[in-house]
Formats: structure tokens, sequence, C-alpha cells
């Protein structure tokens, strides 16, 4: 949340006390429209006079993309000492709330995910569980520095949603080294695929029709 400079003038008369009273219950700020406008809400000023006056310092917040109405600040902690580098972490979230809420698309296609820069996107893979509560989201961050189990290190990422005209970005194959739901046409080229070689073993194989090979990586006994 945002740091306020508040600069209280008051006009000192003899005598009274004057309360000045904010009703709202939340301050909140999630979307762009809430960054750029200036609001106060549960807030009580006290002291002796006729007026108060309340100002609100200016600042610019950084948007990555304004078509995106919503985001959420992500923090991601590293308790070793070593720098993880290209490092896919793994994070759970409850899209079925924020869809009900009209905030995001029925099938998570709006999310993305920006480094602290606001400007790099971050490649990420809806494992599963869209529109639950509890939407498993891997995200691939280019480093985050050496920390310990004391002074843990950490790097601030966003998720931006709430954009209708979004399309799906989710790439897995951006994520993880080496990616493969072993669901694939066996005919399909640069996929693993699995293969029964007839004999109690099957072998996965490695299919690039293009350059009319195959490579066998790995085989294992039939259970």
């Amino acid at each position: 949340m945002r740091k306020i400079t508040i600069y209280l003038i008051l006009f000192l008369a003899a005598v009274g006390l004057y309360n000045l009273m904010f009703a709202q219950s939340m301050f909140k700020e999630e979307t762009y429209e809430d960054f750029i406008d200036g609001s106060f809400s549960s807030t009580t000023i006290s002291g002796i006079g006729s007026a108060a006056y309340i100002h609100l310092s200016s600042f610019t917040v950084e948007w990555w993309n304004t078509n995106w109405k919503y985001r959420k600040v992500l923090y991601v902690f590293n308790f070793v000492n070593k720098t993880l580098t290209d490092y896919q972490v793994l994070f759970t979230t409850n899209t079925q709330m924020l869809i009900q809420q009209g905030k995001m698309k029925t099938d998570c296609s709006d999310i993305r995910f920006v480094a602290e820069d606001n400007q790099t996107l971050l490649p990420h893979f809806i494992e599963s569980g869209a529109n639950t509560a509890k939407t498993k989201i891997w995200i691939k961050i280019p480093s985050i520095p050496a920390g310990s189990i004391n002074n843990p290190s950490y790097v601030k990422i966003y998720m931006y949603y709430g954009n209708p005209t979004a399309t799906n970005a989710a790439n897995p194959k951006e994520v993880f080294d080496v990616y493969e739901d072993f669901s694939t046409n066996p005919r399909t080229s640069g996929y693993w695929d699995i293969y029964d070689r007839g004999d109690q073993t099957y072998t996965c194989v490695w299919n690039q029709t293009a350059q009319n090979f195959s490579l066998t990586k790995a085989s294992q006994n039939r259970a």
C-alpha cells in the first residue's frame, strides 16, 4: 500500500475540540484507477481549532498495461545461500473468487505475471484448477538473490488480470526446461512420446520428424 504524506493545518480557536471523521471502512488500492485517484478512509483527526485540511501528496503509479484493470503484488522469498536462476515457483491462488466478482475471465486466460520493473513479462503455466479456489500456477523467475534462514532475500512480482479481450499466454515450454504431458499424438514433431515396444517395455523418445530421426532417451519396464 502506498505511503501518503499528510499535511494538517489547524486554525486555532480559544475553545473547542473538532473531530473529522471519514466513514468508509476500508482503504483499498487494487486497480489502476485506485492508484491514480487520491482517497482516504477509516481516518480520525482530532485537534483544537475551527478547521482542518488534509493534503495527499502527488505521485505517479507504474502500471504495466492499462488494458489490465487489476493487479496483485507477490513476494517470492529465498531462504538458501544461493542465487536461484531461471527458477520455477509454484503459486496457488483463488481464481474462482475473482471470476465470481467479474474481475477475471472464466478460463484465466487474462492472467499475466510481470517483473518488478513493470515491463518484463514472466513465463507462466496454469497446471490445474482454473476457476477453482486452488488454482496452481507455475512462474519462471529470472533470478532470486541468495538469502538465509534468518535473513531471506525476496523479489517482488505482479499478477495482472481483468482484461476481457486477452488471449491465453500460458506456455509450459517457456517455464520448464523439458515439458510433456504425454497426451499428444505420437506423430507430433518436437514432443516426448511413449511407444509400446511390444516386449513388456515402453520407450520414451524425442520425435523429430522434420529431421527424420528419433533419439531414445529412456525406457521403463511395464508394471
